[in-house]
Parts: structure tokens; sequence; C-alpha cells
């Protein structure tokens, strides 16, 4: 996940999501989210994980950064960068997923419970699926007005997508 892309802007705040779930988090919810956010954030920018933390997150979840997990978490967050999630992308994200009523906690373990939600969400409703690989796409994007992929970046997702 190296790179930048761009949000398909379509997500509202922390209680809105791609997932439907409803409801905001409560304000010990969003504090622990902070909190797990800042076990991957960098040093250089405490709102920002970096490709470092995310490679990190990774680890912690069990899978290879460049997997359509990843992808289905950016998507959750509706993360605007290829490589980086901000602190409201990331408790954005965790939210949609559920992860505070996660089994495991507010975790990297709770994370990992609930990411394959993402996934089945994606193969259970079109919606999901029209709109994570408008999303997809759209993270692919490199420059502000580019409207278009080269055919390595468009077969690398279109396989990355459909892996999943």
């Amino acid at each position: 996940m190296l790179g930048r892309g761009r949000s398909s802007g379509s997500r509202g705040g922390v209680g809105g999501s791609a997932s439907g779930r409803s409801g905001s988090p409560s304000a010990k919810d969003i504090q622990a989210l902070g909190d797990l956010f800042a076990k991957y954030a960098s040093a250089d920018d405490d709102n920002e994980i970096g490709p470092e933390g995310v490679e990190s997150l990774c680890g912690d979840l069990g899978t290879d950064p460049s997997d359509v997990s990843v992808l289905h978490l950016a998507w959750k967050m509706q993360a605007a960068r290829m490589g980086f999630f901000k602190r409201d992308e990331f408790i954005r994200g965790c939210v949609a997923l559920g992860v505070p009523s996660a089994k495991a906690g507010i975790t990297a373990a709770g994370m990992k419970e609930r990411l394959p939600s993402a996934a089945t969400e994606v193969e259970s409703k079109r919606d999901a699926l029209v709109d994570f690989h408008t999303y997809a796409f759209k993270f692919c994007l490199t420059e502000p007005l580019q409207k278009t992929l080269d055919l390595d970046t468009a077969f690398g997702v279109l396989q990355l997508g459909l892996s999943g």
C-alpha cells in the first residue's frame, strides 16, 4: 500500500459508515480507538499512521499489506491516501467495522475479528460491491484530475478486488 490516492468522499463523520451501522460510539470507545490509533501513529505526525505503522498494524492483524483485506479496511475508513490513515479515518473505519462491539474489545485483535465483515458485506450486497470497487478505483488515482488508471495498476486492482 504505497503511493497516493484520493477518497471518494462519499462518507460522513464518525457515526456514518459504509456498513450502515447506526448509532454513535461512546466517548469511552472514541478514547480507546484513539489509544489504539496512537500505537501505530507516526513519530513525525501523531495524527497519521504512515507506511511503517500500516505495516505494523497489518502484522498485528496477521495479514499482508497487499492483501485485499487491507483495501477493505481502507474502504471502511474512507482513507484518502494509500498507505496512510488519519486519526478520524481510523476511528470512522473501526466504528464502521463494529470494532467497539468486538468480543476481543478495541484492540488489534478486535479489528482482526471484525475485518471479515467488510468482505462479507462486499460479497453479499450489490451496493457495497459497487461502492467498494468505486472506492478502490478512486483510491488508486494519483493526480487530482486523473480519470483513468494505467493498465498495470488497473489489472492489479482488479485482481486484488476479485481475489477477496
